[in-house]
């Protein structure tokens, strides 16, 4: 909520979203290094947090890539915050819990 997308939000919401289809058996390292990547080739070489208008110019150029159909693009993304809206829930719940997959209040991956 402080109007930018920082580098480490995106790999946690992503292991989140991995948590959901794959449960304990996710790569979260995989995860992890293939987001941090995306981040810096298409948002920010630096790792740096991004406005919230860069994330949408970036949001729509993906999208137009998947599908040039404006309303295959709004189900597309209505999919996107279903999954996002979900590994927030997710973060949310388990964060409270000692010693689970997610834990703590940013929703970190437990390496251990």
């Amino acid at each position: 909520s402080n109007g930018v997308l920082e580098e480490l939000e995106l790999v946690r919401l992503n292991q989140a979203i991995a948590f959901l289809h794959h449960g304990r058996g996710a790569d979260f390292g995989a995860v992890a290094l293939n987001f941090s990547k995306l981040f810096r080739n298409e948002l920010s070489p630096q790792g740096d947090p991004v406005s919230y208008t860069q994330f949408r110019q970036y949001t729509h150029r993906t999208l137009a890539g998947l599908d040039d159909d404006p309303e295959a693009q709004v189900m597309i993304m209505e999919q996107f915050i279903a999954e996002a809206i979900s590994a927030w829930e997710v973060c949310k719940e388990s964060s409270n819990l000692p010693g689970g997959l997610l834990e703590g209040p940013e929703c970190l991956v437990n390496e251990s």
